[in-house]
């Protein structure tokens, strides 16, 4: 019944949203849906979740993988979910990043080659291939990168989850709790190159464990591949998988010939990943000249290392927004909550592993690659931490946060499956919990996978107007006279006339290589933008830009009635106008 249940409302769900296409900019994703699609979505999503759990705490429990059923419930919603754009009939979901690799897979399509300015090629060359492959524009492949990246880590936990454990309900758990989407902005909805590396994380983890010849050569491959995916991504596996290598040799030393368990696991893949880097990176002068003399002057104490928990946090949220403490904790549980409970159940999975290592009654065969994977665990903390507190480059405040998680389903299941024999006297009160857990967390992350005002986020939807107006200003701008965006970024270059072209009108001045801000429409010191401006000026002027104040009117940057004010300007002209876009010409 449960399972008739949860097909049906998927279904409703994909008839309601059949007709729902829109041509214009939607503040928000969630808003602009009925709220019975949410409901049924989260509807369905529980009954998936409740048919693993009672598989999994079942006394009669029977090797016909009807648990399958509520995993393949939850994933199909999942998938509508981060399919919304699609359905929505969005250009694409991301103003920044999606375009750019978009620009630079047109880039390689239509010349073969890789620009020496990509430090991450893997990504942009999988997407040509694709695109090529399949007959269809990179915009199409992007927009459909986040399903299949999402049944992607839910197959590498599960394929982990068998090598970690040889209990079927803990396997059951463990890939239940890889469904809830943890990573909020990095899930992929928005397409950086770091994420997708994320995404691969659990397989390598997966073949660290494996033995035989087979498996190992493949971990090679891909550990070579990650560091042309990004190269930070390599940084986190060099570190992780040598604190694992370490927890790996300290258990053979102190319990190896206790419990006769000294499997010798890996091949020196930080070693691997550490020469593939450094030869990679050897032969970008743009990524040594800038990056690796900064380290160095870092280190000589010439400039100042710079946390950025303090610059790119505490200065937007207490300062810039004006953001009480009670707010701030507020937002923090609506974005980060799920995250939250992962963290602390994973913590005390790790410390419970220490508490088993010496106990025979255990599964030491278990206990010891639970031992290894919170060594992982523990060192992409300190990365993270160390990137918060004591950043020398700057890659994001959260940007290693998905890498610490890609080892927490594993310990979330863990911990739920012990539990469950604990407490196998009472099904209902353990059934209960399994489901509750997450079902609270499968609802964070649903409400957090999109930005939008519940979480003091704009939505990153691109319109099919938005990238109509910008192509025609491109096309027909004067290009003596340079444009000052306000948040129409440099992206919209790339995605338009690839990242080749753009570099050179950019270094021509022709096309603005940054983001200029509301100061280039400031009437707080001038009466008119003639006076602010002291040559000719386009500035491209989207739905986006005023719906940003919207969200935040706290900043005092800038006042929202500029707008009505740039209307009356008289050394202002509109020159083009879509509904979605406008073209101002400061003379």
């Amino acid at each position: 019944m449960i399972t008739i249940i949860g097909f049906t409302l998927i279904l409703l769900n994909l008839i309601s949203i059949r007709g729902a296409e829109i041509d214009g900019y939607e503040v928000s994703i969630y808003n602009a849906l009925n709220p019975i699609f949410w409901v049924s979505l989260i509807g369905s999503i529980t009954c998936g979740i409740t048919i693993i759990a009672y598989e999994a705490i079942n006394k009669q429990y029977s090797r016909q993988r009807f648990w399958l059923i509520g995993l393949l419930i939850i994933m199909m919603n999942n998938i509508i979910l981060l399919l919304l754009p699609v359905f929505r009939c969005y250009a694409t979901y991301g103003r920044t990043d999606n375009l750019a690799h978009v620009g630079i897979a047109l880039d390689i399509i239509s010349t073969g080659h890789i620009s020496q300015y990509n430090i991450y090629p893997a990504t942009h060359i999988l997407i040509s291939s694709i695109s090529n492959i399949i007959n269809l524009p990179p915009i199409i492949v992007v927009n459909f990168f986040p399903a299949f990246f999402y049944v992607l880590i839910i197959l590498g936990i599960y394929c982990l989850a068998k090598v970690i454990s040889s209990e079927p309900r803990e396997i059951m758990l463990i890939t239940l709790a890889s469904t809830v989407l943890l990573s909020t902005l990095y899930n992929s909805v928005i397409l950086y190159s770091l994420s997708l590396s994320y995404f691969i994380f659990p397989l390598l983890l997966y073949l660290y464990f494996k033995e035989l010849a087979q498996f190992r050569l493949l971990l090679i491959v891909l550990v070579i591949l990650l560091a042309y995916f990004n190269p930070l991504s390599s940084i986190v596996l060099i570190f992780g998988f040598t604190t694992m290598d370490v927890f790996n040799v300290f258990y053979n030393k102190r319990y190896g010939n206790q419990h006769g368990r000294q499997h010798r696991y890996g091949i020196y893949p930080s070693l691997i990943s550490f020469i593939i880097l450094i030869t990679w990176l050897s032969g970008k002068y743009p990524f040594w000249k800038t990056y690796i003399r900064l380290i160095y002057y870092a280190l000589l104490g010439i400039i100042d290392i710079e946390p950025l928990i303090t610059s790119q946090i505490m200065d937007t949220f207490f300062v810039r927004l004006n953001m009480k403490i009670p707010d701030f904790i507020s937002l923090f549980i609506k974005l980060y909550g799920n995250i939250l409970i992962y963290l602390v159940i994973s913590l005390i999975a790790g410390i419970r592993t220490i508490r088993h290592l010496s106990l025979t009654s255990f599964d030491q065969f278990k206990i010891k690659k639970l031992f290894i994977l919170f060594g992982y665990f523990i060192s992409t903390i300190l990365l993270q931490l160390f990137q918060l507190f004591a950043t020398i480059v700057s890659t994001g405040a959260i940007r290693l946060l998905p890498f610490i998680f890609s080892v927490c389903p594993i310990f979330v299941g863990h911990i739920l499956y012990n539990y469950g024999k604990i407490n196998k006297k009472n099904e209902f009160a353990t059934l209960s919990l399994i489901v509750g857990l997450i079902l609270v967390c499968s609802t964070f992350g649903i409400f957090s996978t999109y930005p939008s005002p519940y979480t003091k986020q704009t939505n990153q939807q691109v319109t099919v107007a938005e990238l109509n107006g910008m192509e025609w200003l491109y096309e027909y701008k004067n290009p003596a006279i340079p444009d000052r965006p306000i948040r129409m970024y440099y992206y919209y270059a790339h995605f338009l006339l690839g990242e080749n072209l753009a570099k050179e009108r950019m270094e021509k001045g022709d096309i603005s290589h940054v983001e200029f801000g509301p100061q280039n429409v400031n009437y707080a010191s001038y009466s008119n933008l003639g006076d602010l401006h002291i040559s000719e000026v386009y500035i491209p002027l989207s739905i986006f830009d005023k719906v940003f104040y919207e969200v935040y009117p706290e900043l005092e940057e800038f006042d929202i009635n500029y707008f009505e004010k740039l209307k009356k300007d008289q050394t202002v002209n509109k020159i083009f106008s879509n509904g979605e876009l406008e073209v101002w010409m400061v003379t």
